[in-house]
């Protein structure tokens, strides 16, 4: 959603993502890895749609920050509230 250079000069990407959403992602994640082959998974991902592609943004958002030597977070409502 937007880019923050923090004080140390560090880059963040920074997703804004209700938690709901993220709590699902990470539930999906483990029974993702937990099955073994690839038919399994994709059975799984098409059940869950919108998780799925949660889950495959969130990790390329994740391999472009590395190249850009940048950090990528997800913030939540919960985040923001403590701020």
């Amino acid at each position: 959603d937007f880019t923050v250079i923090v004080s140390n000069g560090q880059k963040w990407f920074v997703e804004v993502k209700p938690d709901k959403q993220v709590q699902d992602v990470n539930k999906f994640k483990r029974i993702y890895e937990s099955y073994r082959t690839s038919p399994q998974r994709i059975a799984f991902a098409k059940e869950h749609s919108t998780t799925a592609i949660n889950y495959s943004k969130w990790m390329h958002a994740i391999e472009a920050a590395k190249k850009q030597n940048a950090v990528f977070k997800i913030v939540t409502e919960k985040t923001l509230k403590r701020i």
